[in-house]
């Protein structure tokens, strides 16, 4: 085999590698990561939904709670927390709309402050 396939082959090997490891480390900062198990985790991102380029929200799961954050680059401030036992007391025969349930949930927070 002359040199110059050697070359080629060593070329081509070291960009899949290179690949390769871009592809996992792509994968290891999407969403927390890959192959890790989150379930047992005591704190645990459910949800994040970007509202423009450095703001965003997040519900975060904490023993049994669960906290809606709203985050900025010169802030972290908590909106609403509750039990997880209430958030999933949801009948699904129910007529209500997410947006109403949301907007009574935020009534009782103001009319509890």
């Amino acid at each position: 085999m002359p040199i110059h396939d050697w070359a080629q082959f060593a070329f081509s090997v070291t960009f899949v590698f290179l690949l390769l490891a871009a592809c996992l480390w792509w994968l290891a900062k999407r969403k927390g990561g890959f192959l890790v198990n989150r379930e047992n985790k005591p704190i645990q991102i459910v949800d994040t939904l970007q509202l423009g380029i450095k703001h965003k929200l997040m519900l975060v799961r904490v023993d049994g709670h669960k906290i809606l954050v709203s985050i900025t680059p010169n802030d972290l401030q908590t909106l609403h927390a509750w039990r997880e036992e209430s958030s999933t007391n949801l009948d699904p025969t129910s007529t209500r709309t997410v947006g109403q349930s949301f907007k009574d949930t935020l009534g009782d927070v103001n009319g509890a402050s």
